[in-house]
């Protein structure tokens, strides 16, 4: 999985997490998750509370991803029906 798609799906219950969890679970250094988490950041994918070092995703990038795991979800019964 790539590391984006990690961070998304920890993200992905639209709640605020602290930077140093998701460092550590997506299995990245504090500067490695600061660098990948900038970049989501300044393309609006998430926000970033800086003064407690917390972010969650954005309304729109919360509303992608869910429909994303929707639409995954109807291929995989589609393709599972006999």
């Amino acid at each position: 999985m790539f590391v984006i798609d990690e961070i998304l799906g920890l993200l992905k219950d639209g709640e605020w997490h602290p930077l140093e969890e998701i460092a550590t679970k997506a299995s990245l250094t504090q500067l490695g998750a600061q660098n990948i988490i900038g970049f989501l950041a300044t393309h609006h994918f998430l926000e970033v509370n800086e003064e407690h070092r917390k972010l969650r995703l954005t309304p729109l990038t919360l509303e992608f991803v869910n429909d994303i795991q929707r639409i995954e979800r109807e291929d995989i019964s589609v393709f599972s029906s006999p």
